[in-house]
């Protein structure tokens, strides 16, 4: 089965830290573009790099697209591109065992293992695959992120909620 992006969602969540981070944003990602295939058992998706956009910030727990501007979401998204994850593309693999998935993910620098809680549910043809999952930058191999003058950083961990589409 392959991935149906029109009705798939992959969101990344940074979290600002440090003295001056509630001077900071924590800031919602889109992964678009994405592309992958499924069995009953195991996945694996391709995401570039160069497609993640800052959808925006995240304040109390709602996300507010209007706080920040053209030109921050520009500087931030090429500061990914260029600093965070230099390179072609982000690559999962991941298998089931009953509701749990075990997910290797690979990026340009190094890789990360973790297991999360995976809902599968079918829909005729269809199967949709929806979770959460944390993974730590570093094991990633991307270098620490900080602000203006060190302000703040951000996270190591981040957060990823998915929500795929397979048919």
């Amino acid at each position: 089965m392959k991935l149906d992006p029109a009705r798939s969602r992959l969101a990344i969540f940074t979290f600002a830290e440090g003295l001056f981070s509630a001077l900071a944003h924590d800031l919602e990602l889109a992964a678009n573009d994405v592309t992958g295939e499924a069995t009953e058992s195991s996945a694996e998706l391709h995401a570039p790099v160069r497609s993640i956009r800052v959808v925006g910030a995240v304040k109390r727990g709602k996300v507010d697209t209007s706080i920040l501007s053209t030109g921050d979401r520009a500087t931030i998204e090429s500061q990914i591109r260029d600093n965070v994850l230099p390179g072609d593309e982000i690559v999962a693999r991941g298998t089931l065992d009953g509701s749990r998935a075990t997910i290797e993910v690979t990026g340009p620098r190094g890789k990360a293992r973790v297991t999360c809680n995976v809902a599968v549910t079918h829909d005729g043809e269809a199967r949709r695959a929806k979770g959460r999952v944390e993974l730590s930058l570093a094991a990633l191999g991307c270098p620490p992120v900080r602000g203006p003058m060190g302000a703040f950083r951000v996270s190591d961990r981040v957060q990823v909620d998915f929500d795929l589409v397979f048919a």
